[in-house]
């Protein structure tokens, strides 16, 4: 497409919300991006479960000594008991620990 279709003063997407502007409302075409939720805490407590236990409570994951192991077993059994939320924390040490595998582990 040619750009000035493409953007039109600081309007970007022009040519789709001129042809959209018939069939949403102006507040939909004008909003801001918009991002949404994941339910990471569920999948942790649910079919992810196992997984989780299987990598932070590793004797690979220990033996690294980077974390405490009783902590994190801690925050894993409230979490998964529905005591505690520690999704966030959990997501974070989990990416942690398969980047460790991927690219620090022999």
């Amino acid at each position: 497409l040619p750009e000035r279709m493409k953007l039109r003063g600081l309007t970007t997407k022009y040519i789709l919300k001129k042809t959209l502007r018939k069939l949403l409302p102006a507040e939909n075409l004008s909003r801001g991006k918009m991002g949404f939720g994941v339910p990471v805490g569920q999948w942790l407590r649910g079919p992810l479960q196992g997984f989780l236990r299987e990598q932070l409570l590793s004797d690979a994951s220990a033996r690294r000594g980077l974390l405490r192991a009783d902590a994190v077993r801690r925050m894993v059994e409230l979490h998964t008991e529905g005591k505690r939320d520690y999704a966030n924390q959990l997501w974070t040490l989990l990416m942690l620990e398969l980047w460790f595998q991927r690219f620090i582990d022999p």
